[in-house]
């Protein structure tokens, strides 16, 4: 799978995470489902909106449609929005995709994304990571429903 990112899917067909302003951002786009129990996409970090910055993408990252996927990874860190001791982490099927939330000072939530190569992948092996910022409340709230758009429109 290859992805070719369009400026104009935001919303459904994909989902942005970033800070005001041209800061660090995580993008997932391109879902498809080749199988019932599986969606695909692909996965995009840079470190800022300009030109001069870290862009890393992994295309072709597979989760699981059930059990321990990142739609319930996001809706246990909205509920746990007074706080909570030590990381979180999600990871997609192949490892591809990890996120790991940190609960910080003043009521943010870190989310740092690290993109890697998947084992069958001829790309070597590289990691690159962001880090956003939002508060652990509304904004939390707005990118898990965002994602849950994104990875699931038809409410499954």
């Amino acid at each position: 799978m290859t992805c070719v990112y369009d400026e104009g899917v935001d919303g459904v067909n994909a989902v942005t995470l970033k800070e005001p302003g041209d800061g660090p951002r995580i993008r997932l786009w391109n879902r498809t489902v080749p199988e019932d129990d599986v969606i695909e996409m692909c996965a995009e970090i840079a470190t800022a909106d300009s030109t001069d910055n870290l862009v890393a993408t992994i295309h072709g990252v597979t989760l699981a449609v059930m059990g321990e996927g990142l739609t319930p990874f996001l809706d246990a860190l909205v509920d746990a929005f007074a706080g909570w001791e030590g990381a979180r982490t999600w990871r997609s099927m192949y490892g591809e995709v990890e996120i790991g939330a940190v609960f910080a000072s003043g009521g943010h939530v870190e989310l740092t994304c690290t993109l890697r190569p998947g084992w069958y992948s001829t790309a070597g092996m590289w990691t690159a990571s962001v880090t956003v910022t939002m508060e652990a409340g509304e904004q939390m709230r707005a990118v898990a429903a965002d994602v849950h758009r994104f990875l699931h429109p038809n409410g499954r």
